[in-house]
């Protein structure tokens, strides 16, 4: 059985992509990991560096990635530090996010994993350059940092035979019907009457994680690029916006206008209702190591993770998308609008421009 995504590309509905199916030899493999000092991405590097790999942990704060290492090390003791090294990647602003694609030291970058992101963020003030802070975060700042560091990775899949691009959404990109290019202008409004609206900004960023993911393969394949493979995931955690903190990725519930007590009651529900941050990670490292991607050249596609009946982690698989997640007139609008976006920043910041794709 099969179906079509929106790049008209047949999928196979019943490959399974299972634990055994991460390489257990990455050696010589570059990667990039934002928000890996905790949770999924701690967890993505940790298997991603047992098979060789050397990961860059990307995020703020340059004493906290190394002191994320030492844990890493200390914790796994297979690992070696000689395969983990910190970058400095503030995704907030724009300028700072392409600034932190510039210092990026290896010409070689197989893999890309977009993982860092925020959530329930009830705050009243945009981002620096003007735009909602989830929108910024999750979407404006990966949407930069990836496209800078796209000659690289071209380079790397001419060289080594292919590369990846895996783009961390959500399944919470179904709430909402589409994106609100007003509302992405404007902060969400203070306090628990902000929750809706802080939920479906959430939301919106991960709609356009897909979007951007979508969008990006075809622009690769337009240009007759058929090595670099894209792909965004589900992780599977998200069933609901509370799993987000349960999951270290939207705070301690203060911020929202409740008190920290009932931020940790929903934490500690969320460790026994989902998906530890290793079956979480699953996904990602999977589209981002499994040959089957490769093989079955399933570029563009999204893949979800399948549970068994007690509700843990299984195996991942490509999976279909709602129609206005693959609304092609609306992916190129926000690519239009997310490279001028970057333009501007740039400019504000006194920096060259991007090479556009």
């Amino acid at each position: 059985m099969s179906i079509f995504n929106s790049n008209n590309t047949s999928i196979t509905m019943s490959l399974k992509l299972q634990a055994s199916d991460i390489p257990k030899d990455l050696s010589g493999k570059v990667a990039i990991v934002t928000g890996a000092k905790s949770g999924l991405g701690y967890q993505t590097t940790y298997l991603l560096a047992r098979a060789g790999c050397t990961v860059y942990l990307a995020g703020r704060g340059e004493a906290a990635l190394k002191d994320t290492i030492i844990r890493l090390t200390t914790e796994y003791a297979e690992l070696s530090s000689d395969h983990l090294h910190a970058l400095e990647c503030d995704l907030s602003s724009t300028a700072t996010a392409v600034a932190s694609a510039r210092s990026f030291p290896s010409d070689r970058l197989d893999i890309l994993i977009a993982n860092a992101g925020i959530a329930l963020q009830n705050d009243t003030e945009t981002s620096p350059e003007g735009w909602e802070k989830h929108f910024q975060t999750n979407h404006l700042g990966h949407f930069a940092f990836i496209t800078e560091l796209l000659p690289k990775i071209e380079s790397t899949a001419e060289t080594y035979g292919s590369a990846r691009v895996v783009v961390v959404a959500s399944e919470a990109h179904k709430f909402i019907s589409g994106i609100d290019f007003e509302a992405i202008r404007k902060p969400v409004v203070p306090g628990l009457q902000g929750l809706v609206g802080c939920m479906k900004r959430y939301a919106q960023s991960k709609l356009a994680n897909i979007m951007f993911a979508q969008e990006l393969d075809r622009r690769l394949k337009a240009k007759g690029q058929e090595k670099v493979f894209v792909a965004a995931i589900d992780p599977g955690q998200f069933i609901l916006p509370l799993g987000a903190i349960a999951t270290n990725l939207g705070g301690t519930g203060e911020q929202l206008g409740y008190p920290e007590f009932i931020g940790k009651a929903v934490r500690s529900f969320g460790r026994l209702t989902m998906f530890s941050d290793r079956e979480g990670a699953m996904t990602q490292t999977l589209v981002a190591t499994a040959p089957q991607v490769v093989e079955q050249k399933l570029s563009g596609q999204y893949f979800t993770p399948s549970l068994t009946w007690l509700g843990r982690w299984d195996y991942s698989k490509p999976d279909e998308l709602k129609p206005h997640a693959s609304d092609v007139a609306v992916q190129k609008k926000l690519w239009d609008v997310s490279q001028a976006a970057i333009n501007d920043a740039l400019k504000a910041a006194g920096m060259s421009l991007q090479n556009a794709s």
